[in-house]
């Protein structure tokens, strides 16, 4: 019967537009939605399923917004919403909305946020134009994929309660170059910052300060970027494959820790500062006009 199924493939059901109900459902784990173009409705009986560990529904184009019911599925690690190009609303519980309208009181005496906290959350390619408030609840959240959410601008000081986000992705994201560090969220607990295509002139300052830990920054394709102040010292590696305008990367004598710099496509650049004292470093890619056996070659292994 369907009540033992553990895994729904609708996935590219073009026509299908809104999912049936899932009360037969109960042992569902995986429920695969994805290129579901015409698909505008998600039934609200989604939260019974309380096993339910994977929910992907990458490319609905047609579908906005998700019943606040969603919030019921306790058990759900993955979220995908990559590609849902109309989506635009998640579900915020409603001003003074009680747990307990939403949760047993067993649930609700033994935790308070037992419910949805994935711990990966894609929504690429959506037209969200502010990072939820919701968000900041998901304590256990490990990768956030922003990428292409060009109305997002900023990560609110709000979200410092992320405290095991250690993947985060913003490729083409429009985020702010200037303001005060304190305006911004600190996640000590980020160590990968995926910023490809970001149309920066200089990289803003307050990243060093909301991403201390940070090990892998990819600023790949910033076409824009002229100059780059001080880095998170405890970089590993640095990504400016294709920074086409960059001329000068200032001091990075600070990055003890970095073992591979990355500089392919980087035409005008002529000066790395501090380069030589990268004692950890263990591969270097530079642009071609330097070549093998260049000033920043010989400086980085001298």
């Amino acid at each position: 019967t369907l009540g033992r199924l553990k895994v729904l493939n609708l996935g590219f059901c073009k026509k299908l537009i809104a999912t049936p109900d899932f009360f037969s459902l109960p042992c569902l784990v995986k429920l695969l939605l994805d290129g579901c173009a015409s698909l505008v409705e998600v039934h609200q009986s989604i939260g019974c399923l309380k096993s339910l560990v994977t929910l992907s529904m990458s490319g609905c184009t047609s579908l906005k917004e998700l019943p606040s019911s969603i919030y019921q599925l306790s058990s759900l690690k993955s979220l995908i919403l990559q590609g849902c190009t109309r989506f635009s609303t998640f579900p915020e519980l409603p001003d003074g909305t009680k747990l307990s309208d939403y949760f047993s009181a067993k649930e609700v005496s033994n935790r308070k946020s037992n419910m949805l906290n994935p711990t990966f959350l894609n929504i690429s390619s959506t037209c969200i134009r502010e990072i939820p408030r919701s968000f900041s609840s998901f304590s256990k959240l490990k990768t956030l994929n922003l990428n292409y959410t060009s109305q997002i601008t900023m990560i609110p000081p709000s979200f410092c309660h992320l405290k095991n986000l250690e993947n985060l992705g913003a490729r083409q994201c429009k985020w702010s170059e200037h303001g005060n560090p304190s305006d911004y969220v600190v996640l000590p607990s980020v160590k990968k910052l995926d910023l490809w295509r970001c149309n920066f002139r200089s990289m803003p300052s307050w990243i060093s300060s909301s991403f201390p830990n940070l090990r892998e920054l990819a600023l790949e394709e910033c076409e824009n970027l002229v100059s780059l102040p001080s880095f998170p010292s405890s970089l590993t590696k640095l990504n400016l494959i294709g920074c086409t305008n960059l001329e000068i990367i200032s001091d990075v004598s600070n990055l003890v820790n970095l073992k591979e710099l990355f500089l392919n496509g980087c035409e005008k650049l002529v000066e790395v500062h501090g380069i030589q004292k990268l004692k950890s470093l263990r591969t270097l890619t530079t642009p071609p006009c330097c070549g093998s056996g260049s000033p920043l070659e010989k400086a980085a292994f001298e």
